[in-house]
This record gives C-alpha cells, sequence and structure tokens, in this order.
C-alpha cells in the first residue's frame, strides 16, 4: 500500500467545500440555508491514480488518533483549464494543471 501521505494531497479550500462543510447537523451555517446533511463531508486533493477504497483506507489512517470512519467516497477528476502565460512581453497559451478531487462523507458523529 501506498504511504496515506502520498494519495491525499492537501484538503481543498474553496467556498463550495466550504459549504458542504457547514451542511451537517449541528452546524451554524447549514441552519441559515436550511438544508442539511447526516453525514459530513470535506473534499481533498488526491492522487490521480488513486481508488476509492485506497482513498478511504488512508483517510481513516491519518485521522487514526480522532477514530474516523469513511462512509463513501466520491471522485472528480478536473481537466486543466486555458490559461494565459505572461512571459517579458509576449502573452502565450497554457493551461493549468488538472487534478483529482475526492468528496468523503464521513459516518455520523465523525470529524476532522
Amino acid at each position: 500500500m501506498k504511504d496515506p501521505y502520498d494519495v491525499i494531497k492537501r484538503h481543498y479550500v474553496t467556498e463550495k467545500a466550504k459549504m458542504l462543510e457547514g451542511l451537517s447537523i449541528g452546524s451554524g451555517e447549514g441552519k441559515k440555508r436550511g438544508s442539511f446533511c447526516k453525514h459530513p463531508k470535506f473534499v481533498f486533493i488526491v492522487d490521480s491514480s488513486a481508488s476509492k477504497p485506497l482513498i478511504a483506507k488512508s483517510l481513516e489512517m491519518i485521522y487514526a488518533d480522532k477514530n474516523v470512519k469513511v462512509r463513501s467516497v466520491n471522485t472528480i477528476c478536473v481537466k486543466p483549464q486555458p490559461a494565459r502565460v505572461l512571459r517579458g512581453r509576449r502573452n502565450r497559451k497554457g493551461k493549468t494543471s488538472g487534478f483529482k478531487k475526492a468528496i468523503v462523507t464521513f459516518q455520523s458523529g465523525h470529524s476532522i
């Protein structure tokens, strides 16, 4: 098995990801919106070759001190987006790097 820190690269922080975290029951932001999730969800950037069971085992190993249990894992491969690269006086076309993100649902009462 790969090192869990090679599988899970980092926590993905965007407005949508923070809203997903806030929709679990008992949090303040979810109550304002009126929609709830029974299980907390967190978004991570993962290795592009990682499978769903490998992601789940890696997260349980990383957060073993908090004794979290993964309920489900959903993955999305984000394609590279076109971008401008400014070099001197010329604008060149380039691309952002693509990545794979995982939306991880934990069991009720478990959180990181």
